[in-house]
């Protein structure tokens, strides 16, 4: 029977905010634009660092998001995302050291450009799998959540990835201007980081609730 680990969530936690803070440094709105290098441009080197490094975060996110998903029985999907979060995610942050350099450097035109170029392929290629990544995580939570098959309410469903993405979508239709407002959190990990500290302090709170429903089934 497994336990919830107070440290481990907590972790986890930390580590999802910490994810979600270098994306929206970063705008990965962009990221399969030509112009998701310029985000370097008049970036800081501490911030390039902090965007790199974030990179730590994914094992102690891994640790927590394998624990909600035993507690919304998608013990099957476990093994599929721990590895999706120590190998895409983390090959991507640690490049953004490189992009950093490339565009102080040598800038976007020239050598500069050339090198982006060649390294485009590779950005897309990760970019794809990390957005289908969480594609899979968001549609598989949302339909057990909703479907009651967790240990989790219901309407937890509504703190998804998909939901989020679509709602605020939504929002910007109705209202351009607050819509405008809001663009720079058009992006999954605003929406992992709200799912992890909901999901994860629900566990928490019913931690023996949780551990009798995984060890009975």
């Amino acid at each position: 029977m497994l336990k919830t680990k107070p440290a481990v969530i907590i972790a986890s936690i930390v580590a999802a905010w910490m994810f979600f803070l270098s994306d929206y440094l970063l705008d990965m709105r962009g990221m399969f634009d030509e112009r998701f290098y310029q985000v370097f441009e008049n970036m800081s080197y501490p911030v390039a660092i902090y965007a790199a490094v974030s990179a730590l975060a994914f094992p102690f996110l891994a640790m927590g998001l394998a624990h909600v998903l035993r507690a919304a029985s998608l013990r099957l999907l476990v093994p599929v995302m721990v590895y999706f979060l120590l190998t895409v995610p983390i090959v991507i942050h640690t490049s953004f050291i490189y992009y950093y350099y490339v565009v102080t450097e040598l800038g976007m035109s020239g050598e500069g450009k050339q090198l982006l170029d060649r390294f485009d392929a590779f950005k897309n290629v990760f970019g794809a799998a990390y957005f289908a990544g969480v594609a899979l995580l968001s549609l598989a939570l949302l339909v057990t959540v909703a479907m009651g098959k967790s240990v989790f309410p219901r309407y937890f469903a509504l703190v998804n990835p998909i939901v989020g993405i679509v709602a605020l979508n939504l929002l910007k239709a109705i209202s351009p201007a607050l819509g405008e407002t809001l663009h720079p959190l058009f992006v999954p990990a605003t929406f992992l980081a709200f799912l992890m500290t909901l999901y994860g302090l629900y566990l928490l709170r019913h931690r023996q609730d949780t551990a009798a429903a995984w060890g009975s089934k």
